[in-house]
C-alpha cells in the first residue's frame, strides 16, 4: 500500500516533468512531496514499534 502510493508520487512528478520545463513548479512539489513522504515513512515506522 505504501509503495503504490510513493509510486504514484513519483509518477505524478514525473507527469508534470513531461507537461512542463517549468523548474520552479517542479522544485515547488518536491519541497512539499519530499518531507511529507519522510514525515509519513518516519510516523509509519513509529507506529510500528510502538505495537
Amino acid at each position: 500500500m505504501k509503495s503504490r502510493k510513493l509510486f504514484l508520487i513519483v509518477a505524478f512528478i514525473f507527469f508534470l516533468n513531461l507537461n512542463f520545463n517549468d523548474m520552479s513548479l517542479i522544485k515547488f512539489l518536491n519541497l512539499i512531496c519530499v518531507p511529507a513522504t519522510l514525515v509519513e515513512v518516519t510516523l509509519e515506522y513509529i507506529s510500528k514499534k510502538r505495537q
